[in-house]
């Protein structure tokens, strides 16, 4: 069986609103949407990530959201 694991990513951007509030009592759930992934021209198992982050709560309305970046190592 392939393990699809890779090397713990380094983030490379981040960017979201700080000031966010969820009352007492509230879920919270994450969605992620990948962006883009392409690999490097160097060395085809690595690359970066581009993740659209939202944190969204019971109602499905979000509260947070922003993206982040990673730099990503994998096993040949």
């Amino acid at each position: 069986m392939k393990s699809n694991t890779v090397d713990a990513p380094a983030a490379t951007a981040t960017t979201a609103p700080y000031a966010w509030r969820v009352p007492p009592g509230d879920s919270i759930r994450q969605k992620y949407l990948v962006r883009s992934k392409p690999p490097s021209s160097k060395n085809p198992t690595r690359g970066v990530v581009e993740l659209e982050i939202a944190i969204v709560n019971q109602k499905g309305e979000i509260i947070r959201e922003g993206y982040d970046k990673y730099l990503i190592g994998g096993a040949a």
